[in-house]
């Protein structure tokens, strides 16, 4: 069926629509359940009513695919279609409403089936289902199920009822039933049970979105009660995504030009180089093997800038699923399911409750039903004392953002920068950011350019280098051209996030940190060693300096304590890294404002860095060093000539001179000077 292939990802969730081979290639993480139903049919008793199965799990979970797998299976085993002709239904049957509907369905289903294996049986039975089509219903109903019946006893084969959406079927009969107000069991679906209880030529697999005990609304949880043996499909394990993600590779390949061999590789290639979008792609599905599908795209492209384009794309794809998701859902079950969704962070039911004007327990009730379905999830807040529930399934969350919040880009922030931190690692990070501050620089850019860009200087951690330069592109950019791109770049309020406006506004900030940190409870008695230990530490950014000073006055002894221990360790770390007068030399040029820690530009921090440690080697070595972990890009080569004018001391430690050698080596390429200095 070259069609599919060529339609790519629409056809990844239809089952229907994929060829026997492609069906196989798919099929993972529900070969227990194959191999189960396989047995019962192996099994069954020719001479009585089997045990016949409801195939259980929210919409995505490969109700469906098993079900055509299984026909599959049956079609291609002699054995098992000696005995069992499966047959196939839409998984909607929105015209049936009467039994007699469906028992022409199953002539019309069967004559299908036949088809190829013996066509004028096939044309016989079409022959009959124009015949019955035009008698009254309840002729049409008997007169049906005894063409069934005469075609069981003539071949002497048994009929596979494979019917999706097996609930909904259901409903359809019993809202269309006269006579489902009398009292007894007289109606339509006791009927259906009878014929089911009693005839050994029918064995009914379906599908069902929900356990019929567990749907409240209907009535034909009475006719059914017992009655199925349930196999509940549940979520994938990362594992078993693992296998699927193998297997949709063999299938839909990783790119133009790769043979089923080499793009399976290249899949696993890339499950051990990013792990991370394993575990990302697992919890943005929730385990739900028709979403993943979905998002295979996503997971098998190469490093596409255009987030937006892909996601828009899949969203546009996922639309009809969870649309019917939604719809499904009762009036108040939807309302409190869309005021979750709004809110993408985890919710008590009291914050819903408020939020969508219902009372308490009648949303703690609804959060209830939502969970039994699988659409809702507990989780913990950040307390630990109090339950929190949101949407289980990520990626629907942010469909629905996608598709019913407000256009306004501020409210998709939040998310968008889970996803991005989901599904990047931050070594990917850095380099689209450092891509985007390339573009910035050029001109060549556009409001989705600086919006992405705006995304990356909150994506990524506070310490990284490429964030600072991003972002003061961004102020620089906003400052001169200003309009709508401006107003977009003021929306990421970039300035209260670590970029400093002056050499002043960064003294200021600095030094006001004393007053602040001084108030810690536990640190009486040692206050200038417990404000020394924070205002000094290398490895802190000033942004995260000011965070702990804001919080010193709330800090637990334990706090402080953990807190302190970890400055001393660093302290400790980079007195041995370049040896303590280096590391005494630097932390004078702190205390004293010659020597900025944080990022305010490589002209400044290479001109401090010349005036200040201009004549001390180890501690210019230090300098650079800190200067990398804050900048990427050049604007040392004039530094490093300093250096080279200097006269390294004799060193007794080694760390010092390994530390020089992979300083030069790995960042200034100056392999004969590393070389040189290993060897010290």
């Amino acid at each position: 069926m070259p069609e599919a292939k060529k339609s790519g990802i629409a056809f990844r969730y239809n089952p229907q629509l994929l060829s026997e081979e492609e069906l196989k290639g798919i099929f993972v993480g529900r070969d227990a359940e194959l191999e189960e139903l396989l047995a019962a049919l192996r099994t069954a008793n020719p001479n009585a009513a089997p045990q016949h199965v409801l195939l259980t799990g929210p919409r995505g979970m490969g109700k469906t695919t098993l079900l055509y797998r299984l026909a599959v299976e049956v079609r291609n085993t002699p054995a098992l279609l000696e005995r069992w002709l499966p047959l196939t239904f839409p998984e909607e049957q929105y015209k049936v409403s009467t039994l007699g509907e469906f028992w022409l369905n199953v002539l019309d289903a069967l004559a299908d089936c036949l088809g190829k294996l013996a066509p004028e049986e096939a044309e016989e039975l079409d022959r009959i289902v124009q015949r019955l089509a035009v008698l009254p219903l309840e002729a049409r109903e008997k007169e049906a199920l005894d063409a069934i019946k005469a075609f069981i006893v003539r071949q002497k084969v048994g009929l596979l009822l494979l019917v999706d959406g097996s609930d909904g079927l259901f409903s359809n009969l019993e809202s269309a039933d006269p006579d489902k107000r009398k009292v007894g069991k007289s109606g339509v679906l006791w009927r259906l049970r009878s014929v089911l209880s009693h005839l050994p030529g029918i064995f009914w697999i379906g599908a069902s979105y929900l356990p019929l005990e567990a749907d409240s609304e209907h009535q034909y949880e009475e006719a059914f009660l017992d009655f199925f043996h349930i196999h509940e499909l549940c979520p994938f394990k990362r594992e078993e995504m693992r296998a699927a993600m193998l297997k949709l590779a063999e299938v839909f390949s990783m790119g133009p030009n790769l043979d089923k061999a080499k793009a399976v590789e290249r899949m696993r290639q890339r499950l051990a180089e990013q792990p991370q979008r394993l575990a990302s792609l697992h919890m943005l599905t929730n385990g739900n093997p028709r979403t993943m599908t979905v998002l295979y795209n996503l997971f098998a492209a190469s490093d596409n800038e255009d987030i937006q384009a892909d996601l828009d794309n899949l969203l546009d794809i996922m639309t009809p699923l969870y649309q019917s998701r939604m719809e499904a859902l009762s009036d108040q079950s939807r309302k409190v399911y869309a005021y979750l969704m709004d809110a993408w962070d985890p919710q008590t039911a009291q914050q819903l409750a408020e939020a969508c004007g219902l009372a308490v327990n009648l949303v703690s009730s609804q959060l209830l039903r939502l969970e039994k379905q699988s659409l809702v999830e507990k989780v913990s807040l950040f307390d630990r004392k109090r339950t929190g529930y949101q949407a289980s399934e990520r990626f629907f969350n942010i469909w629905y953002l996608m598709r019913n919040s407000s256009r306004r880009r501020r409210n998709r922030f939040v998310w968008l920068l889970d996803f991005m931190r989901l599904w990047f690692s931050p070594q990917e990070l850095r380099e689209r950011a450092s891509r985007c501050q390339e573009r910035l620089a050029s001109g060549g850019y556009g409001e989705e350019d600086v919006f992405y860009a705006g995304l990356y200087v909150r994506a990524l951690d506070e310490e990284e280098p490429g964030r600072y330069m991003l972002a003061r592109e961004m102020l620089h950019i906003r400052d001169q051209v200003g309009g709508k791109i401006g107003e977009i770049i003021s929306g990421f309020e970039i300035e209260a996030d670590a970029v400093f406006r002056s050499e002043q506004d960064y003294r200021q900030r600095f030094n006001s940190l004393d007053e602040k940190l001084a108030r810690c409870p536990h640190a009486q008695g040692s206050e200038a060693q417990w404000i020394e230990a924070v205002k000094f530490s290398f490895g802190l950014s000033l942004p995260k300096k000011e965070r702990i000073a804001e919080h010193a006055e709330t800090l637990s002894r334990f706090q402080y304590e953990v807190l302190l221990k970890a400055l001393s360790d660093e302290k400790e770390k980079w007195e041995k890294k370049f040896g303590i007068p280096a590391f005494d030399h630097l932390s004078r040029a702190v205390r004293d404002g010659c020597f900025f820690l944080d990022d305010l530009g490589p002209e400044l921090a290479c001109a401090q860095m010349e005036n200040v440690f201009g004549q001390d080697y180890w501690a210019l070595v230090a300098a650079i060093s800190l200067f990398l972990d804050k900048h990427q890009g050049g604007g040392l080569e004039r530094v490093l000539q300093k250096l080279s004018t200097l006269k390294p001391p004799d060193y007794k430690y080694a760390i010092p001179w390994n530390n020089l050698g992979n300083l030069l080596a790995d960042h200034f390429q100056r392999y004969d000077e590393a070389e040189a200095a290993y060897r010290k």
